[in-house]
């Protein structure tokens, strides 16, 4: 391409740029900041909500359960007002860990019983969980086959594929185990950008502040109203 045809190029494509419709704007691009508070609430701006959508000992399907400690959610949209989320549960909340053993203590509040160490494994891992949007707010749905959870429990079992097999799995085969791997903890940031209005912040807790409701980690929609 000569310089004259070139500068033509780049003129038209100016020209495209300015035609071009304008994005609609987001639900988060405008909106007043919340002032400062000690309170045990989840505070949102004026003219939006907090919807939870999942909480710790929630069911899934058939006897699985949600996870504690909800760190981090991705979002991956599918066809009609419906997604799954990955919900990552790094850990639980343990008094011998330094921690203030929040998990101890709402365990038996929670679940109507005593943890054991096989309760605090099926706790950490992660959920994948089927939701779908109805008039505006996210709900699980009930029973979906798209519901998984993966955890830390002995009877945990995933096939890994890809390059990680030859250069870890079989290389440092420390556990005999080979290419299967024994559940997953305590995952931490993952690479799959959350959606615009479905978090799950760390270390919250829902319902904060209600009297009697112990402290169940879980994903929250902010919407506007």
């Amino acid at each position: 391409m000569n310089r004259r045809a070139f500068l033509a190029f780049l003129g038209a494509t100016a020209l495209a740029s300015v035609g071009r419709p304008q994005p609609a704007s987001a639900a988060f691009d405008a909106f007043a900041p919340i002032a400062p508070s000690r309170d045990d609430v989840l505070v949102v701006p004026e003219g939006f909500r907090a919807d939870p959508i999942v909480l710790w000992g929630d069911r899934l399907r058939g006897g699985d359960r949600v996870g504690y400690n909800a760190d981090f959610t991705a979002f991956f949209p599918l066809p009609a007002e419906d997604a799954l989320l990955w919900v990552n549960h790094e850990f639980v909340s343990l008094a011998t860990a330094g921690f203030a053993g929040a998990w101890e203590q709402s365990f038996p509040l929670v679940m109507g019983r005593t943890p054991a160490i096989e309760d605090a494994k099926r706790d950490v891992g992660g959920s994948v969980v089927h939701v779908r949007r109805v008039n505006g707010r996210w709900h699980v749905v009930p029973d979906s086959r798209y519901h998984r959870r993966i955890t830390a429990a002995a009877t945990e079992r995933i096939v890994a594929d890809g390059p990680a097999v030859a250069d870890v799995f079989e290389r440092y085969d420390v556990d005999g185990l080979g290419r299967t791997v024994q559940g997953t903890h305590p995952g931490d940031r993952w690479g799959v950008r959350g959606a615009g209005d479905v978090t799950a912040p760390r270390g919250s807790n829902w319902p904060a502040g209600t009297p009697g409701a112990p402290p169940r980690p879980g994903v929250v929609a902010i919407t506007r109203r």
